[in-house]
C-alpha cells in the first residue's frame, strides 16, 4: 500500500507525512482517478489534474515492478 499526503506544495507519496492522506494499493491510480477518489478521500481537489495522473502513473509503475514473471 501506498500512502498519498495532500502537502502545501501539493500531492506527494510519503508513508509518515503529516496531513490528510490516502492509502492507495499500488496498481489501482487509474481506477482512483477514474472515479474520482481521491477528491472524496481527501475532503477537497486534489489539485491540478495533469500533476495527479503523473502521481499515479508513478504509483501504478510501482505496481509493475513487484510483479514476478514466469514463462
Amino acid at each position: 500500500m501506498v500512502r498519498i499526503v495532500r502537502g502545501p506544495d501539493g500531492l506527494v507519496v510519503s508513508r509518515t507525512g503529516a496531513g490528510r492522506g490516502v492509502w492507495l494499493h499500488p496498481g489501482c491510480g487509474a481506477l482512483a482517478l477514474k472515479r474520482k477518489a481521491l477528491g472524496r478521500a481527501l475532503r477537497g481537489d486534489p489539485g491540478p489534474p495533469d500533476a495527479v495522473a503523473a502521481l499515479l502513473a508513478g504509483v501504478d509503475a510501482r505496481a509493475d515492478l513487484g510483479k514476478a514473471t514466469s514463462l
